[in-house]
């Protein structure tokens, strides 16, 4: 279900990264800022994808390993923050965050796969089709 709904609205935000920053702020910033709202849009999915998962392990009793996987998450984006805002500048602090969260994620779908026997066959067709009909809902947008 979160996939259903953050993926379209995280590719559509990468997509529509300056109308949407000149709704929001101004003109004026809108060559860097749309631009860094074109490449952090879709850690939104991430945000969320984390969120479910940590809520997950929670859930079968597994909070130690969430709260790892933040952790690590957190100490990855930190420990790659600096160096990697030096040598790309904004765009930079965008990836350390990706890598980041997605070391965390990484670690919580393997403790809910390992603690539960969950297979994710059917989460990553789905997955697919929302990507395919997402992607074609970016490619029509394009026009804007």
């Amino acid at each position: 279900m979160i996939l259903f709904i953050t993926l379209p609205a995280a590719i559509g935000l990468a997509v529509l990264s300056d109308p949407i920053f000149v709704a929001l702020f101004s003109v004026d910033d809108l060559a860097i800022g749309g631009e860094t709202l074109r490449y952090y849009g879709p850690i939104t999915l991430l945000f969320s994808l984390f969120s479910v998962t940590a809520a997950i392990l929670q859930g079968i009793n597994r909070q130690m390993l969430a709260i790892t996987a933040l952790v690590v998450g957190l100490a990855l984006k930190l420990a790659l923050n600096h160096f990697l805002l030096v040598q790309m500048g904004p765009n930079g602090a965008i990836l350390a965050t990706y890598i980041g969260f997605i070391v965390a994620i990484a670690i919580t779908l393997w403790g809910i796969g390992t603690y539960t026997s969950f297979s994710y066959k059917q989460i990553v067709r789905r997955g697919a089709y929302l990507l395919v009909f997402s992607m074609i809902m970016a490619w029509g947008s394009l026009d804007y």
